[in-house]
């Protein structure tokens, strides 16, 4: 099992943002997790947040993502509503 503090997840997700985005950067991203420390770590690597109900956090606790999914099957239409905001 590998639990993260929010400062090693926020620096992890911004590593793997460095990794993809190589010289020019991410201009866009989402971070889709299932806990607060997710989207925390995603909102401070200016990623928009979604929450996966699915997982290990409740509704509650997901309450600041930008959006929630129940399940995987959900993240294809949400992506595209995004898109289109």
């Amino acid at each position: 099992l590998w639990l993260l503090d929010l400062p090693q997840k926020t620096e992890k997700v911004r590593e793997v943002i460095a990794r993809v985005g190589g010289p020019e950067g991410v201009r866009r991203g989402v971070m889709v997790g299932d806990r607060a420390t997710d989207v925390e770590a995603g909102r401070a690597n200016g990623l928009t947040c979604i929450g996966s109900l699915y997982g290990f956090g409740s509704v509650e606790e997901l309450e600041c993502a930008d959006r929630t999914i129940e399940s995987i099957g959900a993240l294809p239409d949400v992506l595209r509503e995004l898109e289109r905001a």
